[in-house]
């Protein structure tokens, strides 16, 4: 529903035309720069930190 528009023509045109990719497009970006990430027990980041470092050097 947050993607539709139901607007009339009219006012949908006067507002900017937005289709719903683009009405995607804002909405994705805005949450992106709104988020806040959860807080992580110090000793879980690290482990995570270094399972991602380990994984990273299997790559290369």
């Amino acid at each position: 529903p947050f993607l539709t528009n139901s607007d009339n023509f009219e006012r949908w045109s006067r507002l900017g035309a937005k289709d719903t990719k683009m009405r995607a497009a804002e909405i994705y970006k805005k949450k992106l720069e709104d988020y806040v990430a959860p807080e992580m027990d110090p000793r879980m980041r690290q482990e995570l930190d270094e399972f991602v470092a380990m994984r990273k050097s299997q790559l290369d």
